[in-house]
């Protein structure tokens, strides 16, 4: 074989190596990209959790294809059930589109009932603890801050280690049925005020029934902050 031969094969074998060591890079760059921005994105919304995301290979065409800016959207909130499928954009030098998918597992102390909680009960420090779990499991939302939940008040009966899910939880009452309170009227820039009775409880931004003392008449009125409504009679 002559000289010639022999490094123009040498040459063509250098050139495949370095072309598939330039792919399964860029493969691997794309999937660390990824990663690494949803390992960002994540660590942001929930600061204790401990966060794993693996992203599957990437689809060997892609490979083929030079890029200098990947770019997709985060998602919003954790994905049901932690499985994920990203559209990921190239837009240099090239614009084109592909699909990663994978799995994300998010793994913080949330809240659960230390103790039954009745229906009506505010949330106290006691009420509660935090236990370790799989935030990607939990379909119907999470407490993972004490703060957050303490002075709610039960919309339902909670059983005990039952995990607490917004959908449990009520603002706690600022008024109290058969207690005294101010109604605002807005006439203009002008705030009317009078004396009234709370007919219902209620919750800041909730409206309930009230009767205007001076007037004796029934009305609608919305929970502005404690002991005060606001209303158009």
């Amino acid at each position: 074989m002559s000289f010639l031969r022999v490094t123009s094969l040498i040459g063509y074998i250098t050139l495949c190596f370095s072309f598939f060591v330039h792919n399964a890079l860029a493969a691997n760059d794309l999937q660390g990209y990824i990663t690494s921005r949803l390992t960002e994105h994540f660590a942001a919304k929930i600061p204790n959790a401990d966060i794993t995301i693996v992203i599957n290979s990437i689809n060997d065409q892609v490979n083929l294809r030079k890029c200098s800016n990947f770019d997709f959207s985060l998602p919003t909130e954790l994905p049901k059930g932690g499985r994920i499928s990203l559209r990921v954009t190239c837009t240099s030098p090239d614009y084109w589109a592909t699909y990663a998918v994978g799995k994300i597992n998010a793994y913080a102390p949330i809240a659960v009932a230390a103790k039954a909680i009745s229906k009506g009960s505010i949330v106290r420090a006691n009420d509660i603890r935090f236990v370790r779990q799989n935030l990607s499991l939990l379909s119907q939302g999470f407490y993972t801050q004490p703060e957050a939940i303490i002075g709610l008040s039960a919309r339902r009966h909670i059983s005990n280690n039952t995990p607490i899910t917004p959908q449990m939880m009520l603002p706690a009452d600022l008024i109290n049925k058969g207690e005294s309170i101010i109604i605002e009227a807005k006439k203009g820039a002008l705030v009317v005020r009078t004396q009234g009775l709370a007919l219902e409880n209620g919750y800041q931004g909730q409206q309930i029934r009230v009767l205007n003392e001076r007037s004796q008449k029934e009305i609608r009125a919305r929970v502005v902050r404690r002991g005060v409504v606001s209303a158009s009679e």
